[in-house]
């Protein structure tokens, strides 16, 4: 699963991965803004990845979640236990919910982390200080 995801990170850009749930409220409420976020950024400093924690067992939950916030970011689907399991090892800190964040430079490496939610437009101007978009 750790190949999978480093498969999915555009090379050469930073990469915001959301972590989210078909059935988070927080990741429901914000969805849009993030779905903006990657409209701003693709192509030019930063692509979005979303990872359902929702598992197999969950797909069309997680696929309804997707056509009902009209996400335009690709979206893998992975069990919640590798996960969690991947999280984890990335960040160094204990998994706490949806949604997460881990924004990975263009180098591939971890730049930032948040457990929990962040506005858009505070990964706007993290993205803007540190990508000079």
């Amino acid at each position: 699963y750790k190949r999978q995801i480093q498969d999915h990170l555009v090379a050469g850009m930073w990469n915001v991965v959301m972590i989210w749930a078909h059935d988070c409220v927080v990741c429901n409420q914000e969805a849009a803004d993030y779905a903006a976020l990657h409209i701003r950024h693709t192509g030019k400093t930063a692509e979005v990845l979303g990872i359902s924690m929702d598992g197999n067992r969950l797909h069309s939950e997680a696929r309804q979640f997707v056509e009902r916030h009209s996400l335009t970011f690709p979206s893998l689907l992975l069990e919640p236990g590798e996960l969690v399991s991947y999280y984890e090892s990335m960040t160094q800190t204990p998994w706490i919910g949806t949604p997460s964040f881990m924004i990975f430079d263009p180098q591939g490496n971890l730049a930032a982390k948040q457990a929990g939610a962040i506005p858009a437009h505070l990964i706007d101007q993290f993205l803007e200080q540190h990508a000079g978009s």
